[in-house]
């Protein structure tokens, strides 16, 4: 059985190797760009919303946003304070008040990583609820961001409500808002990193300024 793979990951973040890196957040948001094209014309095919591409396009924003706050803090000087936060349990939440991130983008943020630990770590058996979704994330409901049938007593299973192409819009446009603020952050390092927000831009997604 292989062991030490997140040492080994910690080890690359913190520390200082030999060898060649890049970045590698653009790559990331470039597949999205990808998927959220596939994404839609699925969703038009369909009933204008269902869409399962977002099961693959939610987690890969964020990893784009985990390798930008990466390549934002290794970039000119290693700042491992920050990086030492990102290698916990509280990933990319623990690094939120670093970046004095505002409500409401600070609760959207933690529902979308929700969203994501929902679709990577699947626990989709009943939720006791009588919609089928849980009640910790129910402000994501309320805001019309899933693929309903709109019956409050039988909706779709938890998993059939995340594939919506409006939840991928919306996680689109939370991890452009998060990225606009990690950039902006340092007036040293912004210009350096603008360009990285132009990516998210021209993923494409509609209605979500």
């Amino acid at each position: 059985m292989l062991r030490g793979g997140r040492g080994s990951r910690k080890e690359r973040v913190l520390g200082v190797h030999g060898g060649a890196w890049g970045t590698s957040s653009v790559d990331f948001v470039v597949l999205v760009r990808t998927l959220y094209k596939l994404s839609k014309e699925s969703a038009a095919a369909t009933d204008g919303n269902c869409s399962r591409f977002a099961y693959c396009g939610i987690p890969m924003l964020l990893s784009a946003i985990r390798c930008l706050v990466i390549e934002y803090e290794s970039f000119r000087e290693l700042k491992s304070d920050i990086l030492e936060k990102m290698t916990g349990t509280g990933d990319l939440l623990s690094v939120l008040d670093h970046y004095n991130v505002p409500e409401p983008l600070r609760t959207e943020v933690h529902e979308l990583i929700e969203i994501r630990n929902e679709i990577i770590h699947p626990a989709h058996l009943p939720s006791g609820t009588p919609d089928n979704w849980p009640n910790y994330l129910r402000g994501i409901k309320e805001r019309g961001l899933l693929q309903s049938s709109g019956n409050p007593s039988a909706d779709y299973i938890l998993l059939d409500q995340i594939a919506s192409h409006r939840l991928f819009t919306w996680a689109c446009r939370v991890t452009r808002d998060l990225a606009k603020i990690i950039i902006e952050s340092s007036s040293e390092k912004a210009e350096s990193f603008r360009g990285f927000v132009d990516s998210y831009e021209t993923i494409g997604f509609e209605n979500q300024e």
